[in-house]
Formats: structure tokens, sequence, C-alpha cells
């Protein structure tokens, strides 16, 4: 990669990031709903039959665990503690979590029958989030509304008041918030508009893993970006009062 390349395509707080990847998220949604009109078998296999769509979101949920658990150790062993940051570790572990219902604990891959305690799963399958109590539409908080609150809240507010409020910036990076950078947002914020589109004139169960995929691309960009220290803005320095100022120089 060049190092303009590398400039426009950042993970950072930055607005020439964010503008570069919102250009690619919609290059990303053009090609996804080409593909769906001109082949709409191949869109189905893609983002269901396979489960390729599905597999490269684990990937990306278990790629950004294994990131924020380790950041959550990294910052204390490089300060001589013995302590960790607890909330990357817990989006960690989070992400961790949701990779393994992904795959429903490695059910496809490992083909063991689904257990008894699990047996009114609505797909069959080894996982919570397609329980009743979940995945229905009797369900009052459904998989789909605890995503979209959690994309909501730290793929797009918070990122937004991180970087517009220095009383925020200045709590979360207190708190070692792993706060998403800007560079993420059009994914979250694509992958919202995709479903809702798209659905308005071919509604198809399989558009919601596509607009998975936009988000667990986004996670994937926060993780490195966390990785790399490109999510995070300085506070800004307390100013100092004018009379302890004026102390100081005599």
């Amino acid at each position: 990669m060049s190092e303009n390349t590398g400039k426009y395509f950042d993970v950072s707080n930055t607005w020439r990031s964010l503008l570069s990847w919102t250009v690619f998220g919609i290059v990303g949604f053009a090609a996804m709903t080409i593909f769906y009109f001109t082949n709409q078998e191949g869109y189905i296999r893609f983002a269901f039959k396979a489960r390729l769509a599905e597999n490269i979101q684990a990937f990306f949920y278990l790629a950004s665990g294994i990131i924020f658990i380790y950041l959550g150790f990294r910052q204390p062993w490089r300060e001589g503690k013995s302590h960790f940051l607890l909330l990357p570790f817990l989006l960690g572990f989070f992400y961790l979590v949701v990779c393994g219902e992904e795959i429903s604990w490695g059910q496809d891959y490992l083909k063991y029958n689904t257990p008894s305690f699990l047996g009114s799963n609505l797909e069959g399958e080894s996982n919570i989030h397609n329980m009743p109590f979940l995945d229905s539409k009797e369900a009052v908080i459904t998989q789909d509304r605890l995503l979209h609150g959690f994309v909501l809240l730290y793929g797009i507010l918070i990122p937004l008041a991180y970087r517009f409020s220095s009383g925020i910036r200045g709590f979360l990076n207190r708190i070692h918030f792993p706060v998403a950078p800007l560079a993420a947002l059009p994914l979250f914020v694509l992958g919202f508009v995709y479903r809702q589109a798209i659905n308005m004139t071919h509604p198809h169960y399989t558009h919601g893993e596509v607009k998975e995929l936009f988000f667990t691309t986004g996670f994937m960009l926060a993780a490195i970006s966390a990785l790399l220290g490109r999510n995070l803005i300085a506070s800004e320095p307390q100013a100092t009062p004018r009379k302890a100022t004026a102390d100081l120089q005599d």
C-alpha cells in the first residue's frame, strides 16, 4: 500500500478517513445490490445456503474479540501493572461469544446433535439467538433489536459524541473505552440502509445476513483502529485557573 493510499484508507477519526470508508461502503452496497438483481441464486447461496456471509461474520467477530482481549492486557503490561483494562476485555469477550453463536458453537463443523435443552431452537441449531424468546414474532426483545441497539449505540452515537464533545471524549479516554472511529461509522449506517431499502421492493430473509456483513466489517475496522491506536483523540487539557497561573509566575 502506497503512502497516499494509506492516508485515504486510514482507520481513524479524521474526516478524510470517514469520506474514504463511505465511498468504500457505497461501492459494497452497490455491488451487493447488483449481485442480488443479476444472480439471486448466487446471492442466496452466498448469504445463506453456503453460509459464506455467516462464516465471514464469524471470522470478523473472532478476530475483533482476540484483538480487544489483547488490548485489555497490553497497556497495563507496558506500564508494568498486573491488572487489565475491563472495557476492552469485556468487548472482546462479547465478540467471542457472538462468534460462537454465529457458528452454533462449532455444530456445522463438528456435526454434533443439538442438545435437548435447545430442542425448541427455531433453526434446530446449538445456539441461543434462534431460541423462541429471541427469534419469534412474539418476542419483545429480539436478536435483531439487540444487535441494532448495540450498533446504534457503539457504532454511531458514541463515536459522534466522542468526536464532537470534549467532555464525553475526556470521560471515555479516562475509562479506556474502546471507541469506534469515524472510519467505521458509514458501514454501520449503510448496513441499516441496505436492508431497509432493498426490503421495500424485494423483501427476502437473506438481506439480513448482508446487513450483518456490513456491521461486522465495521466491528473489524474498529478493532484494527484500536490496535493501531488510531481510534483515539487526545483529551483537551484542562484550563489552568488564572489565579493559580499568576501564583506560579510569582
